[in-house]
């Protein structure tokens, strides 16, 4: 039954492997074909997106900067300031009227004094009030454009210096309609029934803040806040400005995700296009399924076959079995019959033909045996004469106070015998080699190491120097070394050598 047991394996792994094989490149393949088919998806839209907004804030800005930089504008501002004329408030908030009333896009305008209070306004009822805390006005920027929400609207602020030869003499607030932004935000061409686009800001602390609403809510505002600690680098790197590819990320829903940034240009903003994976990957989760079904189909043919091939056999092979074990037992006067000319037959044959050369090398092992017995006996001998010489050659180094080194030339590591531990007085068995030149007279320190330098070179010469152990003393030493190892390039890259203490007894 073990043979039927693995046939019945053999030809399953034969026949599974192969489709399991095929199946796992060919959904590979696919993978990797959808990720280069959604990578430059997300990237064509993120790059669009981010491109759209950009022309967005540069028009804003334009139109900003030319209601900023009238001369009457600046000069009745500049008027008002110093003497205060009601007339000269009534001429700015009526330039204000009338440029809300040609720009459709503007919801408010206000202009601040160069101290951050409200001095015109469409909105009469924020006149004086003090604007000073505000972050623009405590930095050195001419600009500031920045998205945010109002009664669930979606309204962008921007904020413009007004200068008066270089120097800043006031400040105009507009607040602008978000809808050329929320349009720019709904538009999810070629994301998919899952895939996004999310307008995110750079937080000040090192986050990323999601400003416009998801595609579902796109009239609510999202204002979802990701930790600096959850925030992935390739985000951090895409908002950075620097050009990264497509990115697997868990979004703030906690789904997974693959995401690609496009930058928005002049500000700390980036556009996210994104799409669940579960939807770029359900092609390839089918695949495996059809995969896994010809897995079993294969599975189900090779298994009928193999238990009917393997039942053919089984009966001859218990039949060998019983032969064998009693061959095993020393009755060599067993023989099995030949029955035709297949497989099965040629085995027969072969276990007949063994039997024979078992009945004529039984003697001859006999004889092997004794020789055997000999052979080992004498490779005892061996090995002891072996031991015995080795402790005489330990006995010999200890008396003649012969210590072995070994330096490594790469790491500048020296590894030290028992005898040469004992000569400097040390328990490591390897120290640096600096730490070796330490030991040595101070006197001496710079011929030792010349001479270390030559060795290296290929000339070794042996020499005598003076090392101070680290007990105290001074004992003197005779080395000589050569190089044992040298790299493809022929330099030194491992020395070896013995050193004898000629100073006297040691330890």
């Amino acid at each position: 039954m073990k043979i039927l047991h693995k046939t019945l394996i053999l030809y399953l792994v034969l026949a599974v492997f192969p489709v399991f094989v095929a199946g796992f490149i060919a959904t590979s393949k696919i993978k990797a074909s959808l990720e280069d088919v959604v990578t430059a998806n997300l990237t064509a839209v993120a790059s669009s997106r981010a491109k759209a907004v950009t022309a967005l804030a540069d028009h804003h800005k334009q139109q900003v900067a030319i209601i900023a930089q009238q001369s009457a504008l600046v000069k009745n501002l500049q008027a008002f300031l110093q003497d205060g004329l009601e007339g000269r408030q009534q001429y700015l908030n009526q330039f204000l009227v009338k440029v809300a009333a040609d720009v459709a896009d503007y919801e408010s305008l206000t202009i601040l004094s160069g101290q951050g209070k409200v001095v015109a306004s469409t909105k009469t009822q924020t006149l004086g009030a003090d604007y000073s805390t505000q972050s623009f006005l405590a930095g050195k920027k001419t600009w500031a454009f920045q998205p945010f929400w109002e009664q669930e609207r979606l309204k962008i602020y921007l904020a413009k210096a007004i200068t008066l030869h270089d120097k800043r003499i006031g400040t105009m607030l507009v607040v602008a309609k978000g809808n050329g932004l929320q349009q720019i935000m709904a538009d999810h061409a070629g994301l998919g029934q899952t895939g996004d686009v999310l307008l995110v800001e750079n937080d000040l602390h090192g986050g990323v803040i999601f400003i416009t609403g998801t595609r579902d809510r796109l009239d609510e505002p999202l204002r979802q806040l990701v930790e600096p600690e959850q925030v992935s680098e390739a985000m951090k790197a895409s908002l950075a400005g620097a050009r990264h590819g497509l990115f697997s990320v868990k979004d703030f829903k906690g789904q997974p995700v693959l995401a690609v940034v496009g930058k928005v240009g002049g500000t700390e903003w980036g556009v996210v296009a994104k799409m669940n994976q579960q939807e770029v990957y359900a092609s390839v989760g089918s695949m495996w399924l059809v995969v896994l079904l010809l897995m079993v189909v294969a599975a189900l043919v090779a298994g009928a076959f193999a238990y009917v091939q393997a039942g053919k056999v089984t009966k001859s092979l218990d039949n060998l079995v019983h032969l064998a074990e009693l061959i095993g037992q020393g009755e060599l006067d067993q023989h099995m019959e030949v029955v035709g000319n297949d497989e099965m037959a040629e085995v027969a044959k072969a276990i007949n033909s063994m039997v024979n050369r078992l009945r004529r090398s039984d003697w001859q092992q006999t004889m092997q045996l004794g020789e055997l017995d000999l052979e080992v006996q004498q490779r005892r001998e061996n090995e002891s004469k072996l031991y015995d010489n080795h402790k005489l050659t330990d006995l010999a180094m200890k008396m003649a106070r012969l210590g072995l080194w070994q330096v490594n030339l790469i790491d500048e590591r020296v590894y030290l015998s028992a005898i040469m531990r004992q000569i400097y007085g040390i328990e490591a068995k390897d120290i640096s080699l600096e730490e070796s030149f330490a030991y040595v007279a101070e006197g001496e320190q710079q011929q030792v190491r010349q001479a270390y330098e030559q060795a290296i070179a290929g000339n070794f010469k042996p020499y005598s120097f003076q090392v101070c152990p680290a007990g105290g003393g001074v004992r003197q030493i005779h080395t000589l070394g050569i190089i044992l190892l040298k790299d493809k390039q022929g330099n030194a890259v491992r020395a070896v050598g013995v050193s004898q203490d000629t100073s006297g007894k040691l330890g």
